[in-house]
């Protein structure tokens, strides 16, 4: 194998990609059966729940890859942002000022307790079902 058939295998002669849009239709592009999920998910969102949620990077994210697959394959992916829990105080204000989730927890750790208390405070019941269903119930409880 010559040096530069050694540079292609290691992937040294792809193009440099600098722009995050640009990236992430790169990335959608090579995804096998992307456009096959793009089809079957096309009567409801991808529901996303993050924890120690930080920038929410996750969503940033998906909302990229969102654009990238409008433009290759005319169909939006549609994510629904169910919650998000951070501890940090500046870091829930981040994510209520920049993606205002339906709830924001205060801490991970109550998630697998029947209630948990929000960013704000509130004591809340939860429904774990309601989060996993596809059809969002009222039986989030503040008290």
């Amino acid at each position: 194998m010559s040096a530069s058939e050694r540079l292609v295998a290691a992937g040294e002669e792809l193009p440099v990609i600098s722009e995050p849009a640009a990236m992430f239709h790169d990335l959608a592009s090579k995804v096998p059966k992307l456009e096959n999920f793009l089809k079957k998910m096309s009567h409801r969102p991808l529901r996303v729940a993050t924890m120690c949620s930080g920038t929410e990077s996750p969503l940033l994210a998906l909302d990229k890859i969102a654009d990238a697959t409008e433009k290759l394959f005319g169909s939006r992916l549609n994510v629904e942002h169910v919650f998000s829990c951070e501890i940090e105080p500046f870091k829930q204000a981040y994510i209520e000022r920049n993606f205002s989730p339906p709830i924001l927890f205060r801490d991970i750790r109550e998630l697998k307790e029947k209630q948990a208390y929000t960013a704000y405070g509130a004591l809340t019941f939860l429904a774990m079902s309601t989060f996993l269903s596809p059809v969002r119930h009222a039986s989030i409880t503040r008290i």
